[in-house]
């Protein structure tokens, strides 16, 4: 083998270890990016879910009276 090809050599080993690590980076980035829109999501849910009323309304009858119905609403 000339020179040429000893000196390639490694050129070709390195570039291949930096192939593995920038796949396993770039597959890591999507996975923060896909967690980061998930998170965006929930965010926009709660903002949404914060901006509705929580009421709630019952008919129970008086127990004082017996024959009145008493209209509560509550939060």
């Amino acid at each position: 083998m000339n020179i040429e090809a000893w000196v390639a050599l490694p050129a070709v080993l390195i570039s291949g270890a930096a192939l593995y690590f920038t796949g396993r980076a770039a597959y890591f980035t999507g996975r923060v990016a896909h967690a980061a829109g998930e998170q965006t999501n929930i965010q926009r849910q709660l903002r949404l879910d914060a901006a509705q009323p929580y009421v709630w309304v019952d008919l129970r009858p008086d127990e004082a009276t017996g024959t009145l119905v008493n209209l509560v609403i509550g939060q």
